[in-house]
């Protein structure tokens, strides 16, 4: 859980260079806090900051360039490495962009445990054998960045991010434990619901499924695996066992 004097030190450029006075930013942490307001919302909607201007601050806090969104900016649909787009929402972080020696990553909170787990999240999915580089943005810079593509793709979201490989649906997986372990009591109910719709779990469970009806399977067999050892996942058909993701 971030502390009221991080989230301060995250915007000491705004108070430092007059945009807002420092009692007026510990008023609205105070808010964020009480009735669960995001902090961006109150910035861009209600004192009207550019969110060049908010991004600057996080740029000078994290010390990752800040990168916003403009309008017309749209990202094509393997950009995003087969990763579920509402997850990438959920999680605020979206790929930006695959260049020959590199991806670029775009997240809210890029602290070092953040930039860990996607790293291990990619590697994991094998999506990427490039360097992964890492710029800062807002939430609402993310989400335009997500729903930059035409509404056409967006329709077809749910058919494309039920499809996706068995090894992205478990690195996903694997990835909300982590975050899930990383919550606490002290934050709002809303944010520790899993949202059934968006999780990682129920759409490894869908592909399994889907997957064994297509193949004409009889059985279905699930190792849960442990630290050291990965979920093993086998369908028999006509007296066989096969593995299908080890």
């Amino acid at each position: 859980v971030e502390t009221s004097s991080h989230k301060t030190g995250k915007f000491a450029y705004l108070v430092s260079s007059g945009f807002i006075s420092e009692e007026n930013l510990n008023s609205i942490l105070l808010r964020e806090s009480t009735e669960g307001v995001e902090i961006e919302n109150i910035f861009i909607k209600e004192m009207k900051l550019k969110r060049e201007d908010i991004g600057k601050s996080l740029e000078l806090y994290y010390g990752i360039p800040y990168r916003g969104y403009s309008d017309g900016e749209i990202l094509s649909e393997n950009e995003f490495l087969g990763l579920n787009k509402n997850y990438l929402i959920k999680n605020n972080w979206t790929p930006l962009r695959k260049e020959k020696d590199k991806i670029v990553i775009l997240i809210a909170d890029p602290s070092d445990s953040k930039q860990q787990q996607i790293c291990s999240l990619l590697n994991q999915m094998k999506a990427v054998d490039k360097k992964i580089e890492f710029r800062v943005g807002l939430k609402v810079d993310i989400l335009d960045f997500i729903n930059s593509e035409s509404s056409n793709s967006d329709v077809q979201d749910n058919v494309v991010s039920y499809e996706s490989g068995m090894s992205t649906l478990i690195s996903e997986l694997e990835l909300e434990q982590h975050e899930k372990i990383a919550l606490t009591d002290e934050e709002p109910p809303a944010r520790r619901e899993a949202d059934e719709a968006d999780s990682a779990i129920v759409r490894l469970v869908y592909k399994i499924l889907f997957d064994a009806y297509q193949e004409g399977v009889s059985d279905i067999h699930i190792e849960p695996g442990s630290n050291e050892e990965p979920i093993s996942i086998r369908y028999r058909k006509d007296g066989v066992c096969k593995v299908v993701q080890a």
